[in-house]
């Protein structure tokens, strides 16, 4: 059926997560599922290769003898860029950041500064409970609400975005890098700078991506620091002030650079959601995000819970299919999108700073103006109203608030550093006709000569200049000189009814859609194609959440999704076996019903995997998709403790297999990382490997280091269930002793949810324990339990994923 299809799709990409060893996680019942999954051809032939995320490569390799070659090794380009295949030149193929080698071409993108002073020189004082660098924020704060953050634009399809945001009165916080994929810089890019504006005036939050995306834990001082300067310069150039918010690109940022963006005064963002729509950006794969999408919300509450979701708007399919997708599921389901600020409870007028370094800052004891009034105690320093505090006590930016009688000691009374606002006093009218001289808008956007009416965006023309026809365009500020303001039958070209009938043929000259896409440059129709007849229309006059009318497409994926769900109820496969019995298959008197644990069998474990090809591929069972998913969930967890990269001394991963979670997790928290592997193929892969350490070629039932070592970090990942509950006591008490003072214990696991009992796994001989086990096998080995959590963006009807951290007693 399509529907098991479409979440074995995104139980696959989990599967990829597994901790690339011999106890690979059993999120879809065991091995020995999968396999009959595989043998029955159930996955699409798009997840049967190995997808990879877009990179450049380089065409020829570099030429000793060519003058126009860099790089490491040959040498830096003269007044040119050096491309990343490693030639001087100065088109955007050499210059884009982040993949040009700016140590090597001194016009490289990333190197040029903005116009204007530096901003170094602002104050920068921590202002609000929200803290300041460290280890950074992942979670939301306030129930019912979802941070939705966009990283990367602004690009080609962000107006687009926007125009969504507000059909759902939905807001957002954009991480915005200045110049990009050779984008052009954000502050004289004239689409880019209306596109900024725009999100303010619309009510979402700007922040910080740095200046051209470079990893900011492999820069020098300098260039760190010229990283978020820059853009601070930029937006300072459009907007008059610029973010305390950031975040880090590839979400890298070292204690180093925590300390760092703490002196700046930035509040680095993490996330606790991350559907992997880079990951996905093809009709054929967007599936796979939405997957991981319905599995975090599904066991959601919106009374208690809430999220701090990554996106990107440089990718199509997150744009234009994924986003709407998640909107109707997230009203659906109680919850709204908001700011960043908004989700952790800080007040607007602490999202920003100044741009302007001779301009005062608030004393310690003045607060920022939340309701744009001002006085000794409250400041207009970096609020939203503007930085000029009137005679009267009032917030603004013109020369009424930074002229005669503007209060010093409350803001600042140059107009011209005053925090940009846009207001409007043009009257509203309930109707407008176009005159001789205008021209119907075909980008949204309207002004005196050019208007709404008859456009395909909206009738009305708000207060900012953007074509719409809910009340945010039709209302307050509505200029009706570029259209009319009224909401009722504000829009003559948009409509969000659609007709069906009983048939429908394929126009001849457009071929019908197999993979549920159509028009534009597809050349696909709907009509006659599985996915319905008609082309989804946006929403539309949603001015709150509920009642919502759900689309045709999302209600396909919901009956698809529920048919699933229906087919998937608890069930246990002939070959895994649990604690308890059903009522009609009592144990007779004379016969001992065995534990699960009882039945593992070490040598039966090795036997299987000695068979397994040592690769990704082997380990995945045929599917080596590595998923970003399991890797962040785990350095979230971390940077909640406290921990990363330059903390840890020594880690040790614990059933390291080929080494899949030491190289993408471990070696960039730790110096040395050793390896406990029984499989000797396996481990082999590790010899050499630059930080592993010790190699131990046995299992974790039989690890002896030296008495003398200890470990800052214990790792244990889908890696226990192949010892007893007897053997995983005396385990963790030998994790104890080899714990140093400010160490940490982390266990990975999945869970049973077997009517509450253990599972055993014949296959590969091992055990899936409970929650309350694991629990009680702690407690019996003398560990506290200080920290756990649920893994987020696994797909619902899969084994669920706990994080637990401990320390002896």
């Amino acid at each position: 059926m399509k529907s098991v299809t479409l979440l074995a799709t995104v139980a696959l990409a989990s599967l990829s997560s597994a901790h690339a060893g011999p106890a690979m996680p059993k999120l879809m019942g065991g091995r020995e599922f999968l396999q009959k999954i595989k043998g029955r051809n159930a996955l699409p032939a798009s997840i049967a290769t190995p997808v990879h995320v877009e990179e450049r490569t380089p065409g020829v390799g570099l030429r000793a003898d060519n003058p126009n070659t860099c790089g490491p090794g040959v040498g830096s380009c003269v007044n040119a860029c050096c491309s990343p295949e490693g030639y001087c030149g100065t088109t955007a193929d050499y210059c884009a950041a982040p993949d040009c080698q700016f140590k090597y071409g001194p016009l490289c993108d990333t190197l040029q500064a903005p116009a204007g002073a530096s901003t170094a020189n602002i104050a920068r004082p921590h202002i609000g409970a929200v803290p300041y660098g460290g280890a950074g924020i992942y979670d939301c704060q306030v129930a019912g609400d979802i941070a939705f953050t966009f990283d990367d634009g602004p690009y080609l399809y962000t107006n687009d975005l926007l125009d969504k945001l507000a059909a759902y009165g939905a807001k957002a916080t954009f991480m915005i890098t200045g110049n990009n994929l050779g984008k052009g810089a954000i502050d004289t890019t004239a689409k880019y700078v209306t596109i900024i504006k725009r999100m303010i005036a619309e009510g979402h939050q700007i922040a910080s991506h740095t200046w051209g995306h470079q990893n900011l834990t492999s820069l020098d001082p300098t260039t760190f620091k010229n990283q978020m300067i820059f853009n601070e310069m930029a937006f300072r150039n459009i907007l008059g002030y610029f973010p305390t918010y950031m975040r880090p690109p590839y979400s890298e940022c070292n204690a180093t650079c925590g300390d760092l963006m703490a002196d700046l005064g930035y509040h680095v963002t993490y996330f606790d959601l991350d559907t992997a729509g880079y990951l996905n950006d093809a009709t054929t794969l967007i599936q796979n995000s939405k997957n991981i999408w319905d599995a975090a919300i599904a066991t959601a509450n919106s009374a208690t819970g809430n999220f701090l979701e990554i996106e990107h708007d440089i990718h199509y399919q997150t744009v234009y299919n994924l986003t709407d997708y998640i909107l109707a599921s997230m009203y659906s389901h109680g919850f709204k999108s908001v700011t960043v600020g908004d989700c952790l409870g800080d007040p607007s007028a602490n999202w920003y700073r100044s741009g302007n370094a001779s301009a005062p800052v608030p004393t310690p004891s003045q607060q920022v103006s939340d309701d744009g009034s001002c006085n000794a105690a409250i400041t207009c320093l970096g609020s939203v109203y503007g930085n000029c505090c009137s005679i009267n006590g009032y917030c603004g930016s013109t020369d009424a608030y930074c002229g005669t009688g503007c209060q010093p000691g409350s803001g600042s009374c140059s107009g011209s550093s005053s925090t940009t606002i846009y207001t409007s006093t043009t009257k509203t009218s309930t109707s407008a006709q176009p005159t001789s001289t205008q021209k119907v808008s075909a980008d949204g956007s309207c002004s005196g000569s050019i208007t709404c009416i008859g456009s395909s965006f909206g009738n009305c023309c708000s207060q900012h200049g953007y074509c719409g026809s809910t009340t945010n365009y039709c209302g307050i500020g509505c200029q009706s000189i570029a259209g009319t303001c009224s909401v009722s039958g504000a829009s003559t070209a948009k409509s969000t009814t659609t007709s069906t009938t009983s048939t429908a043929v394929a126009t001849s000259t457009l071929e019908v859609s197999i993979d549920g896409s159509c028009g534009g440059t597809t050349k696909e129709t709907c009509q006659g194609s599985s996915y319905g007849s008609n082309k989804k229309q946006p929403l539309l006059n949603i001015t709150t959440p509920k009642p919502l009318v759900i689309p045709q497409y999302l209600l396909f994926s919901l009956f698809t999704t529920a048919t699933y769900l229906i087919n998937t109820l608890p069930y246990t496969p002939p070959h895994i076996q649990t604690t308890q019995t059903s009522f009609s298959e009592q144990a007779p008197a004379n016969m001992t019903t065995q534990t699960p644990d009882s039945q593992i069998n070490h040598a039966d474990a090795i036997e299987y995997w000695e068979n397994i090809e040592a690769s990704d591929d082997g380990m995945l069972g045929g599917f080596p998709y590595i998923s970003r998913v399991d890797i962040q969930g785990s350095r979230n967890f971390l940077g909640k403790l406290g921990v990363k990269g330059g903390k840890v001394r020594r880690a040790v991963d614990c059933g390291a297999g080929i080494g899949r979670i030491t190289k993408a997790l471990l070696l960039s928290i730790a110096t040395t990382v050793d390896i406990v592997e029984p499989v000797t193929k396996f481990s082999s892969a590790l010899v050499d490997h630059p930080g592993v350490g010790q190699i131990y070629p046995v299992g974790l039932e039989a690890w002896t280091p030296d008495p003398e070592t200890q470990y800052d970090l214990i790792w244990n990942q889908w890696c226990l269930g192949h010892l007893t509950d007897s053997q995983l006591v005396e385990y963790f008490q030998k994790c104890a002793n080899m714990l140093s003072e400010e160490g940490w214990i982390i266990v990975k696991e999945n869970m049973s949810t077997h009517d509450g009992g253990d599972m055993f796994d014949d296959v590969d001989s091992s055990v899936t324990r409970t929650d309350e086990k694991f629990r009680e096998l702690f407690e019996k080995a003398g560990l506290k339990l200080f920290k756990t959590e649920l893994a987020k963006g696994f797909p619902k009807g899969l084994y669920p994923v706990r994080l637990y951290a401990l320390k002896p007693e």
